[in-house]
């Protein structure tokens, strides 16, 4: 009310007016401070956030995008929730309060959160303690982004480091990148694969021409044509020299890697000296032939089949199948053997023998050949088992004793 009088009491009352034009100049003031924090909290894309400052402490404000961060329509429905309710681990909150007491600020912590509907996600934090004037803690404020994507990338990132550090310092096998053409030379290769080709170190190979390690230089054209085709060629292997000439069998797996316009740009690969394998592998196989052919030289069958009753021959020599009046192995294999019984309870009979002692030697029973003709076979098997006792197979030697 605006008062004019020259006397004490309308001098009062000017002071009054001009206390109350101060006041309302302050109110305006502090509306219009208001209207500008809260204007910059609303444009801020992280969350900002008050709660209490216990364990168990609630929300009592949060801005509009830490509400739509937390995966609510507005901070309404956000501010009177527990905090601890938004972290995967609810103890993240225990151990964020225990260290707010101790140091009053944490910056930077990350942790796993989840939002309304149970979607995880990662959160970046900054948050202080604030105390009132006896030094007891009043409330906590922070602000919050959702990392979820820098995050993964991170771990992809540490995980990919540490796939390729552990590779390339445990693995015995070269390991190489070249030039993608048929006269490409050597870029990159570790130390295994450097020793392999009978060089020092990797600086030696590097380089050098890829095509010069094959005994028949073609061997490169035909990978690089065949990668450029089908972009990797698993598990090939081609002869091979080391610097000093000695020669080896190489196994290699090698993939073409193209640019973001599908131009090669280099040949990654894998590689590993097979020579001893190989060796052995012809050795086997030549063991094999020898005793294959030694036991097709027998006049005896030898067998193996299934263990079970209804069970089928898996491998018999040539003098089986010929006592069993077939032209060939191949004609028995995968017939069941109870088949070769003029009274099928034989098998049943030899199978419940071996499972209580293991072996049945010179049994004999009636069987009959392909054609139906009968004959008397003499017969000695026994029950093989794997380490946990279960059987695998039976193997046998028989003859044909009618004569006898």
């Amino acid at each position: 009310m605006d008062i004019k009088r020259e006397d004490e009491i309308g001098g009062l009352a000017n002071s009054f007016n001009t206390m109350a034009k101060s006041l309302g100049e302050k109110t305006r003031e502090v509306v219009e401070s208001e209207k500008r924090y809260r204007g910059m909290f609303e444009s801020l894309k992280e969350g900002v956030y008050q709660s209490e400052p216990g364990a168990e402490g609630v929300f009592t404000f949060i801005n509009r995008a830490g509400a739509e961060i937390l995966g609510y329509s507005s901070p309404e429905e956000v501010i009177g929730t527990k905090v601890k309710d938004i972290y995967v681990d609810p103890e993240d909150r225990r151990r964020l309060c225990e260290r707010l007491e101790k140091d009053g600020v944490w910056r930077e912590f990350v942790s796993l959160c989840k939002r309304k509907n149970g979607d995880s996600f990662y959160a970046e934090r900054t948050s202080n303690l604030l105390k009132d004037e006896k030094e007891l803690p009043v409330a906590i404020h922070g602000v919050f982004r959702d990392i979820s994507e820098r995050k993964r990338t991170e771990i992809e990132i540490v995980e990919s480091e540490k796939r390729y550090r552990v590779l390339f310092d445990s693995i015995k096998e070269g390991v190489y990148q070249s030039e993608p053409t048929a006269d490409g030379v050597f870029t990159w290769i570790n130390q295994a694969g450097a020793e392999i080709l009978g060089y020092n170190s990797p600086e030696e190979a590097i380089g050098t021409r890829v095509k010069n390690i094959y005994i028949n230089p073609d061997d490169r054209k035909i990978i690089v044509e065949k990668l450029t085709k089908e972009g990797v060629w698993r598990n090939f292997s081609s002869l091979c020299k080391r610097k000093n000439g000695e020669r080896f069998c190489m196994e290699r797996t090698s993939n073409l890697v193209t640019d973001d316009k599908g131009k090669p740009t280099r040949i990654d690969g894998i590689f590993r000296d097979i020579t001893e394998r190989k060796r052995s592998e012809e050795e086997l196989q030549e063991s094999e032939r020898h005793y294959r052919q030694l036991l097709d030289s027998l006049k005896e069958g030898i067998y193996q089949s299934a263990p079970t009753v209804d069970g089928t021959f898996t491998w018999i020599n040539q003098a089986g199948a010929e006592i069993l009046g077939y032209n060939s192995p191949e004609e028995v294999i995968g017939t069941q053997v109870k088949d070769i019984y003029v009274n099928p309870d034989d098998r049943k009979e030899l199978i419940a023998k071996l499972e209580k002692d293991g072996i049945w030697r010179d049994f004999t029973s009636y069987c009959k050949r392909k054609n139906g003709e009968r004959f008397i076979s003499e017969r000695t098997s026994n029950l093989e088992r794997d380490e946990s006792g279960k059987p695998i197979r039976i193997t046998g030697v028989f003859r044909d004793i009618t004569e006898r």
